[in-house]
């Protein structure tokens, strides 16, 4: 798996060593498998990527949340490149609709990711 599978922004670096001896042996326990330290790696930054998510889908309200951040750049380019006048609240309505369908996708590419690397060792 190449580092292009991640989303962009997400800061989905080389694990530590630290981190990488973690998930082997969470897996380790919870499954009862010994996972290569290349999947270790793989899982990791899978891992991250996941809890990121979670994130903004925890604080997709909140006023700093990357939802407000859209909805502005929406906003922005509306009257930018269509040359349109539309509210926020119209903006923010139209990027809960891209979260709203893009961030179960994305967990479920995650999980199925994940899946695939605990399935190899079963």
């Amino acid at each position: 798996m190449s580092d292009q599978n991640y989303m962009p922004g997400f800061d989905v670096g080389e694990p530590t060593e630290d981190e990488m001896k973690k998930t082997i042996e969470s897996l380790r326990k919870k499954y009862d498998i010994i996972i290569s330290e290349e999947d270790a790696v793989e899982y990791t930054k899978l891992s991250q990527e996941f809890e990121q998510w979670f994130l903004i889908e925890k604080d997709i309200d909140s006023p700093d949340s990357i939802i407000e951040n859209v909805a502005k750049r929406i906003k922005d380019h509306a009257k930018q490149a269509l040359n349109q006048e539309i509210t926020i609240e119209d903006a923010r309505t139209f990027a809960h609709k891209i979260a709203g369908a893009n961030i179960p996708d994305e967990k479920e590419r995650i999980a199925t990711n994940m899946r695939a690397i605990i399935k190899k060792y079963q």
